[in-house]
């Protein structure tokens, strides 16, 4: 094996702790992300348990668990984005991490609005 082999490259090698180090951050987040709208899915049930029991338990969990699932796939779309600015840009890594968090707070913002959203029209058309 030879020295100049990609494999043995400290840039290549420091490249790949950055992107380690994001990954990581991002599926740190991810336990904060689905605790505030798991937490926030619960309040609303609560608050408008009578129109809850309308649409069925069952309904409600599976529709509830379909939403997370669905708000975790776009929560991976900002360390992709991360990943894509990092790799086309070549931003150094100071301004990746506070593109990392501006990428994160405006992600779990457009997340809590959405909940309330999807939440209150579905909730908002029962009869009670």
């Amino acid at each position: 094996m030879s020295n100049l082999e990609l494999l043995d490259d400290d840039l290549i090698k420091e490249k790949n702790d950055d992107l380690l180090k994001s990954l990581r951050w991002w599926e740190k987040k991810r336990v904060l992300y689905n605790l505030i709208l798991l937490g926030i899915i619960i309040f609303i049930i609560f608050s408008r348990y009578d129109a809850f029991l309308y649409f069925g338990v069952y309904n409600g969990i599976i529709g509830s668990i379909l939403f997370l699932l669905v708000a975790n796939f776009f929560f991976c779309m900002g360390w992709i984005l991360e990943i894509l600015i990092y790799y086309y840009f070549k931003k150094g890594y100071q301004f990746i991490k506070t593109l990392r968090m501006f990428l994160f707070i405006i992600g779990i913002s457009i997340s809590i609005f959405q909940t309330f959203i999807m939440y209150h029209v579905a909730l908002i058309q029962t009869p009670f």
